[in-house]
């Protein structure tokens, strides 16, 4: 996922990763990555590097996430679980983290603690959140253990079975500090 906000300079792109659900047409992916595109790209790796245009159909206020529309998405949909992984549960996200240029997958675990966001958050990183209105912080998350780099936000993270129970949202000092949170699928 490529999202270029009208500047020609490569600078001011920002990449994520997404993946085909429901509809042949839909992606989802985080909003942060998206937010404010004028453009935003769709790569197919896995179907001979295919690239489309996509455009948002629905955003998920509060929960950091948002449904895309690529005419005739060649990526086979996944599907969610309702059943939020456990403690301890060994999870893979699947993206492509720090703008690498092929999908890798990123060993997590979930961890114990609250898992509302508010409560696994510094003080300093719920004010910027709060001000900034990106993502509701009483939201229910996934807590994770490991690094949730960037690059990875809208990334599916699957259980042991291949499923998809999570979707990749963020982490504390861009990936760097192994403190990660991801929206249950």
């Amino acid at each position: 996922m490529d999202c270029r906000r009208g500047s020609s300079s490569p600078d001011h792109d920002r990449v994520g990763s997404g993946f085909a659900y429901g509809p042949a047409q839909h992606v989802v992916t985080a909003w942060h990555v998206v937010a404010g595109c004028n453009q935003i790209t769709v790569y197919w790796e896995k179907h001979g590097g295919a690239t489309q245009q996509a455009e948002v159909v629905k955003v998920l206020n509060g929960a950091d996430l948002t449904l895309l529309r690529a005419a005739g998405a060649p990526g086979q949909a996944l599907t969610g679980v309702e059943t939020p992984p456990q403690v301890n549960d060994q999870l893979e996200a699947l993206g492509y983290y720090l703008a690498v240029p092929t999908m890798d997958n990123k060993p997590l675990r979930v961890t114990f603690g609250s898992t509302r966001l508010r409560d696994m958050l510094p003080k300093s990183v719920r004010v910027e959140l709060e001000q900034s209105r990106a993502i509701d912080l009483n939201l229910d998350i996934v807590r994770l253990d490991g690094h949730l780099l960037p690059g990875l936000s809208g990334a599916p993270i699957f259980d042991g079975s291949g499923r998809v129970v999570a979707i990749g949202s963020g982490g504390l000092k861009n990936g760097a500090a192994s403190v990660s949170w991801a929206v249950p699928a």
